[in-house]
């Protein structure tokens, strides 16, 4: 074997290293790009590099934004987290420059390869369900993500989703191999099958979005009409249907039939019930702190369960009080002892682990995840209360922008980005101040840290090497930069390692590996 092939060899191992690692193991994507640009530099071959080097617009515009991390340092007084930070985010410096000056791969190889991540996603998230049903102690459905982020984790079952159709669809096409037409079926749908369980609203609402694209897409490209008016009626339809769903959902909490002038005024032990209405929280259609008598609750709860009344769950982040209350509104039984001592060994133990609503416990991940949001949603509305997710990324949006008003045209710079949103947060007296500390928007930490100019600089490096060689990468790619892109509005994954890498690897895979020209824009 001539020092070549090693070479080659070499790098696609490399790949597999990256892919296994990206869904499953950060040590795993370090060492691949240790050993990738170790390889590289064996390997020689500058005068040929230098070639494709010349000239190479879309290697120009992916490094750039690595270049603007880089001019963020004439404004830093942070070296340490500076350093830190561009550190982490080599992936967008080095993955591009090393796969612009290797030789492109064939498409059945870049299929391969795809085939190894899909293979790494869905094992991952096998491994995560096994270990949750093994530890009957962990309740929470999100901990099945135990190698990465588990906003990572979604986005890689989404992308890896899209990955098992197209790569299920070209298998089908053709009519290649019945058998890897039926495992890439299997695994699409055990990907999406995982996204509903676990409950990763984001990743669904992406697969949503971007399924409804690809599906408006195919009507502008049919030539025949009927298939495209049955198509949009059928996109119509569903969209009606999400429609009155979340109409329906929000009455549930918003209005109410409960009528006070009706209402008993005795528990059945006779004691006096309290409508504290000037907390009008409406849960499942009832007002939550209807019929409420804490003398009784606490007394019955003390009978039930060895966790403090006033204490907290076992997860250390709901009040057994409140919890308790919301819990049994949910079931249609009163707060009182009667109520207590309604619920079953299951409710208390439920409520002890900090799930506030029975429905919580029915179905899919998903129902739970879509109601939680509701709730914390429109009581963060209404009443400025429950910081969940949604209203702590509201919060987080709000002191992003003030900081961004401080500092319009240059940002902050690189490495002072923490300090200047925690210093935000404390000056504003947030809510957050101490639960966040970025602004869960990459979009609003990039003009952060750079300004509005960054910011333009970093669009710029992320939009135009996609539309620049948009008619030689497969439809794939869009996919997979939908994907990102988008999660972008609600996360920021390029502060992570593991959303670095997921964005640089297949970034520059597509855009300087993948050269197969029978499937442009396919």
């Amino acid at each position: 074997m001539n020092r070549g092939a090693v070479h080659h060899k070499l790098f696609l191992f490399s790949l597999v290293l990256f892919l296994t690692g990206i869904p499953f193991c950060r040590p795993l994507m370090s060492f691949g790009l240790i050993l990738l640009s170790a390889n590289w530099l064996a390997e020689g071959r500058w005068r040929e590099k230098a070639a494709m080097l010349r000239g190479n617009r879309l290697l120009a515009a992916c490094l750039l934004l690595y270049a603007v991390h880089l001019l963020g340092l004439f404004l830093t007084s942070d070296w340490d987290y500076a350093l830190r930070d561009l550190t982490l985010k080599l992936p967008l410096l080095l993955l591009p420059l090393l796969f612009a000056t290797s030789p492109a791969i064939d498409r059945r190889t870049c299929e391969g390869l795809l085939g190894v991540y899909l293979f790494a996603v869905c094992a991952s998230a096998l491994i995560g369900l096994v270990h949750f049903h093994l530890h009957p102690e962990i309740t929470d459905k999100r901990e099945i993500a135990m190698h990465i982020s588990y906003i990572r984790f979604g986005l890689n079952l989404c992308f890896g989703c899209f990955t098992a159709l197209w790569l299920w669809r070209k298998e089908f096409r053709h009519r290649r191999r019945p058998l890897w037409i039926a495992i890439f079926g299997i695994a699409a749908l055990w990907q999406l099958g995982m996204m509903v369980y676990i409950g990763t609203l984001t990743a669904l609402v992406l697969f949503l979005i971007i399924s409804l694209w690809l599906l408006l897409r195919q009507v502008f490209r049919t030539a025949d009409r009927r298939l495209g008016r049955l198509l949009v009626g059928g996109i119509v339809l569903v969209l009606l249907a999400a429609g009155v769903q979340l109409c329906l959902s929000v009455r549930q909490y918003t209005h109410s039939d409960f009528d006070p002038a009706t209402a008993d005024s005795l528990t059945a032990d006779g004691h006096p019930y309290a409508y504290p209405f000037e907390r009008q929280h409406i849960e499942n259609g009832e007002y939550v702190y209807a019929y409420l008598c804490e003398e009784e609750l606490e007394a019955a709860w003390k009978t039930r369960s060895d966790l403090a009344y006033d204490g907290w769950t076992a997860d250390g982040g709901h009040l057994i009080r409140i919890t308790l209350i919301r819990y049994l509104n949910s079931k249609g039984l009163r707060k009182d002892r009667q109520g207590v001592e309604a619920l079953t060994p299951e409710d208390i133990h439920n409520i002890e682990n900090g799930l506030s609503n029975v429905h919580y416990t029915y179905g899919m991940g998903f129902r739970k995840r879509y109601y939680e949001t509701l709730w914390e949603t429109i009581v963060y509305l209404r009443f400025n209360e429950e910081l969940g997710s949604v209203p702590q990324r509201m919060e987080a949006w709000k002191a992003s922008c003030r900081l961004i008003a401080a500092h319009p045209l240059f940002g902050v710079g690189t490495g002072d980005v923490k300090d200047a949103f925690l210093d935000e947060l404390r000056e504003s007296g947030s809510p957050i101040d101490g639960i966040l500390v970025r602004s869960h928007n990459q979009y609003l930490s990039f003009a952060i840290a750079f300004g509005c100019v960054g910011l333009l600089l970093c669009l710029f490096s992320l939009l135009y090497p996609p539309i620049a060689a948009r008619k030689r990468t497969p439809l794939l790619y869009t996919v997979f930069l939908l994907v990102f892109l988008l999660s972008m509005l609600s996360d920021d994954p390029m502060e992570r390692q593991d959303g670095v890498t997921l964005f640089a690897f297949f970034n520059s895979l597509f855009l300087f590996l993948y050269k197969d020209k029978t499937t442009e824009g396919k």
